[in-house]
């Protein structure tokens, strides 16, 4: 955490597989542009084969583009994924530092009938949380 005025900031920094769905992703570029170069670079070179050995090696490298697509669309799911856990995991920490520096941080009983459980929401001016009403033994929402 870093400290900016009155506020606190976290600081994240990418995990090991965020770097290797990079790395992969560098990988897979770098075989694309390499696809594509041959591509160009043979076309330009076979006026004097015959259209079937064009066509086969045309469709070839096609082949292999279209993998490569597979895959990236399949990193691309799972950079998805990891960003959702990233995202829930900053949400589950901001919600444990704002129960930490709550008032009712030591969980009392409210009018001696709700025992405060954990912390739903926190706006301006007040807190919203999850309590367990003892006189009608249910969980309640209490502000």
């Amino acid at each position: 955490y870093n400290w900016v005025g009155m506020r606190r900031e976290t600081l994240w920094e990418d995990g090991s597989a965020v770097k290797v769905c990079e790395a992969k992703r560098r990988e897979i570029k770098a075989k694309r542009d390499r696809l594509v170069q041959r591509l160009n670079k043979e076309s330009k070179g076979m006026e004097k084969v015959d259209n079937l050995e064009r066509e086969e090696f045309n469709q070839s490298i096609r082949i292999q583009l279209g993998e490569l697509n597979m895959q990236d669309m399949e990193l691309k799911r799972k950079e998805d994924s990891l960003y959702l856990e990233k995202n829930a995991h900053k949400l589950a920490l901001k919600q444990v530092a704002n129960e930490d520096y709550s008032q009712f941080k030591l969980r009392p009983k409210l009018n001696g009938r709700y025992v405060l459980m954990s912390q739903l929401g926190k706006g301006g001016f007040s807190e919203v949380w999850r309590a367990f009403d003892l006189d009608d033994v249910r969980e309640v929402a209490v502000k």
